[in-house]
Formats: structure tokens, C-alpha cells, sequence
């Protein structure tokens, strides 16, 4: 089977909903890293503009060499070095040697790869900073999803497409919400589970996470009475 492609999930997915006419303003890129996903979703969306939230910008080389192309080449790309959780001040983080596994579930994590990072809750800082709302929020954050959740209500509650990383197995502790748990979560605020995407497996072969896809419903019910219907037939799977 030949590899698939960064973000190809995703990209298929909003490709879809962008031929239906979806075309969001603004897309919340809520674990940034180096900029990849936000990079390869512009190519769907390129009139949206992206806030990107990244609290380890500034603090990797590694991660500050893309970025800084990144936001070179994309005038619609705004960072914010910041974690976003439940609470506003400074919290301890977890900077894990590839970056990717980071988090602000820092555990039993070695006492040298703990540092303290600004934390804000998404909400207060939208009202802070008078951010526009997006349409589009993706969360990758390596357990702290349903902390972002927390934090963010009001701004969730508007939005109309989420993309999170959801947990399958507590990889990160007991405060590891399970993809069940981020749904419970999410129904109050209007938003229903309609796709899962890419996986990762632990080495002896359990899945352990997977990319999921909420809509909210007002958005199912505008594209079905536009008489479209939400993006795919009821036995459509993604394309690898």
C-alpha cells in the first residue's frame, strides 16, 4: 500500500464539505507544532484565515525553522505562544525530545523535560486579543483535548467543524479522555461524531488514537436543506 499523505483525512474530508459550499473564515489550528496541518489545509481553504496556538514556538529550533517559513510564506498565518487549557497563568509542560508527544499532562514525565509555559482559557483569551470566530477548530494536543474543551465553551459552542485528536487508550494517564468521553462532552454543545480519520498504533499493534471528525448540527441541518445532504452517502468510508 503505497503511504499516505500528511493531513489526507482531513483534506478529503473538508474538500468535500468545500465543494457544498463550506468555506470558513477563520480555522483555530490549537496545537500548532511547526505549522504542517494549518500549511495543508490552507491549499483547501485559501480565503480562511488561521490562528495557530503553539506553546512550544520559540522554545524548539526545530519547530521555530518551519514556523518561521511558514508564517514567511502565509500573511493569513497568526501564532500564539501560548497553551490553551482551563485555567489563565503558567503551568508546567511536558517538552518530550521529538516535541510531537508533548503536553501539558506532564505525570511522572523527567524533571528535565518539564518547563513552564503561559496557559490561557480559549474563551477569555478570544475576548482578550478580539480574535474572530472560527468555523473550523482542530485540537492536537496529546491528551489536554477535553481541558481545551473546558476552556473554550462559548467559542466551540459556535463553531461549526471540529477536528480533534481522540484517545482510544489513557496513553498520557487517567486524565486522558477516551474518544466516548469527548463526546459525551461535545453533545451538550450541539456537535455529533460523523467521521473518524487517521490512527496510530502502539508497537504491539492496539490502536491507541485516532482523528475525529464532529459537525455540529446546525451545520447537518443547513447543508440538508440546501438538499445536499452532510458530504457522503451512509456507507461511505475515506479513500487510502
Amino acid at each position: 500500500m503505497p503511504a499516505v499523505e500528511f493531513a489526507h483525512c482531513e483534506r478529503q474530508l473538508f474538500s468535500r464539505l468545500s465543494a457544498l459550499g463550506f468555506s470558513p473564515r477563520v480555522v483555530f489550528d490549537v496545537g500548532g507544532s511547526n505549522a504542517a496541518w494549518s500549511t495543508s489545509l490552507r491549499d483547501v481553504f485559501p480565503e480562511a484565515s488561521f490562528e495557530l496556538f503553539e506553546p512550544l514556538a520559540g522554545l524548539r529550533p526545530d519547530y521555530d525553522r518551519v514556523l518561521e517559513w511558514a508564517l514567511r510564506n502565509n500573511p493569513s498565518f497568526r501564532l500564539h505562544n501560548i497553551a490553551l487549557g482551563e485555567s489563565n497563568g503558567h503551568a508546567p509542560f511536558w517538552s518530550e525530545p521529538a516535541g510531537v508527544g508533548s503536553s501539558l499532562l506532564v505525570g511522572n514525565v523527567p524533571a528535565e523535560q518539564k518547563i513552564n509555559v503561559p496557559i490561557r482559557r480559549l474563551d477569555d483569551f478570544v475576548a482578550e486579543k478580539r480574535l474572530p470566530q472560527p468555523q473550523v477548530i482542530k485540537v492536537d494536543v496529546q491528551g489536554g483535548e477535553l481541558q481545551v474543551i473546558r476552556g473554550g465553551l462559548k467559542t466551540f459552542e459556535a463553531a461549526d467543524m471540529l477536528h480533534l485528536e481522540s484517545w482510544l487508550t489513557r496513553g498520557y494517564g487517567k486524565q486522558t479522555p477516551l474518544l466516548p468521553e469527548l463526546m459525551d462532552a461535545l453533545r451538550p454543545l450541539g456537535f455529533v461524531l460523523v467521521q473518524i480519520g487517521d490512527f496510530w498504533r502502539r508497537p504491539d499493534q492496539e490502536l491507541a488514537s485516532v482523528d475525529a471528525f464532529f459537525a455540529h448540527r446546525r451545520l447537518i441541518q443547513r447543508l440538508a436543506e440546501a438538499g445536499d445532504g452532510f458530504p457522503w452517502p451512509a456507507n461511505w468510508s475515506p479513500e487510502y
